[in-house]
């Protein structure tokens, strides 16, 4: 299995290009979303957040007010680290778990990790290749 990393910073075009190495058959997993399923109601982090956070993180809907916790932990970076120390082992759990699934099922697969900050996690060394994706800030 060879491992590739996709990073880049926000508008760069990093999803677009993660969309089509899917569309030519390899394996993507994202780190957004797979944040959105561990962070889903009823989940052990979703549980962890709203104790943490308070109820108003906690949509109409019944699933996380992304926008409200947002604001709450971009406006603290001490709460920023906590709501990551929530999710990012949850995260990280999961892409291994999709990993060796990948690996039992297709051994020769090649498997895009679409993580945004990839380098900053300090998480880079654990792939084969490195992608980055730039764009200039009037392409954005």
């Amino acid at each position: 299995m060879l491992l590739v990393g996709l990073t880049g910073g926000f508008g760069s075009g990093k999803s677009t290009v993660a969309e089509i190495l899917a569309d030519l058959g390899l394996h993507v997993i994202s780190a957004d979303k797979l944040a959105r399923e561990v962070c889903e109601p009823g989940k052990a982090a979703f549980r962890e957040i709203v104790e943490t956070f308070g109820n108003e993180v906690v949509a109409e809907d019944g699933t996380l007010n992304r926008k409200r916790l947002g604001d709450i932990v971009f406006a603290d970076s001490a709460l920023l680290q906590k709501l990551n120390s929530i999710v990012h082992p949850r995260v990280i759990a999961r892409e291994q778990e999709l990993l060796k699934e990948i690996e039992e099922s297709d051994p020769d697969a090649i498997v895009v990790l679409d993580v945004p900050l990839l380098i900053e996690a300090e998480r880079h060394h654990l792939v084969d290749f490195l992608v980055v994706v730039d764009a200039k800030t009037e392409q954005r």
